[in-house]
């Protein structure tokens, strides 16, 4: 099986049981999901590359990005390996559920159901304006919360759910 594009950011995870959101960061690293609370080690804004006397450019880079994948991982609060994940999909209820009943299924184009329903784009995705500003002029909150989260289902029956802080991050391609 091919390893997706390392993807990494910040989101929310929503409880289950008392739907509090906790701030997390997360970030892939050779088939593993790692989550981190506190010291994210984000990467450096585009156009700010690391300079040395020692290092040309893109050695100075390349270490660096070793030197920060290396803290994500020793400072991750929850990893996880990748294949444990069933399917991601994107949230169609209110209330976040516990447990889901969906079965492996594997088909020449995808291993899994990676990304269901994260393509189908909406009007009002595109006039979320995100953040919790974006929240306050929304219509129907309920909807956009919902709208802004995807569910990740496990093949262990669990369900964890996220969310983002803007419906626009669903613009990604599927892997």
């Amino acid at each position: 099986m091919e390893e997706p594009p390392e993807i990494e950011g910040y989101l929310e995870r929503i409880r289950p049981n008392t739907q509090t959101k906790q701030q997390t960061y997360l970030t892939t690293h050779h088939g593993y999901l790692f989550t981190l609370n506190s010291h994210t080690f984000p990467p450096m804004p585009p156009g700010l590359a690391p300079t040395s006397s020692i290092y040309s450019d893109a050695q100075a880079l390349r270490h660096s990005e070793v030197r920060r994948g290396t803290n994500q991982v020793m400072n991750a609060t929850g990893v996880m390996d990748l294949r444990s994940i069933m399917a991601v999909r994107r949230a169609f209820q209110a209330a976040p559920i516990h447990v889901h009943d969906q079965k492996e299924t594997h088909d020449d184009e995808n291993s899994f159901g990676i990304w269901s329903n994260l393509d189908e784009q909406a009007p009002e995705d595109e006039e979320d304006l995100g953040g919790d500003s974006g929240l306050t002029k929304s219509v129907d909150r309920t909807r956009t919360k919902v709208r802004r989260s995807f569910e990740l289902l496990l093949n262990s029956g669990r369900v964890v759910r996220f969310e983002v802080s803007n419906t626009s991050r669903f613009a990604l391609s599927k892997i």
